[in-house]
């Protein structure tokens, strides 16, 4: 569910375009979080504003194998949903312009034809 409209800006919006497991270590984050956690990771994919809640179709397939590491794919759909957006004030004018167009020019037509 969306809390905040977005924002409508001329560029492309990337804010959250990179994955939450992905880190950059050259940033102010990480001396903060040191040894990094998935305690962390996931505290700062939780601080994000957008969020996708999953539900699970099918059951997961597990090799009960010991090993060290695994792999994890993940295949999502999302539905069609409703965005809110604040429109640009460019595009707000453009709008009201149009509105005040549509009322004039019929009334004026309409002024002109019973004068004549």
């Amino acid at each position: 569910r969306q809390k905040l409209p977005l924002f409508q800006s001329v560029e492309v919006r990337r804010l959250y375009a990179r994955s939450p497991l992905e880190v950059n270590w050259t940033s102010n984050w990480i001396p903060a979080n040191q040894p990094l956690t998935l305690e962390a990771l996931l505290g700062r994919y939780a601080q994000r504003n957008e969020t996708a809640t999953l539900e699970q179709l099918v059951p997961a397939m597990w090799d009960y194998r010991p090993s060290e590491s695994f792999k994890v794919q993940v295949t999502m759909e999302v539905a069609p949903q409703l965005v809110y957006y604040v429109p640009m004030a460019t595009e707000v004018l453009k709008f009201a312009w149009m509105q005040y167009l549509s009322f004039l020019i019929p009334t004026w037509i309409l002024l002109e034809w019973l004068k004549g």
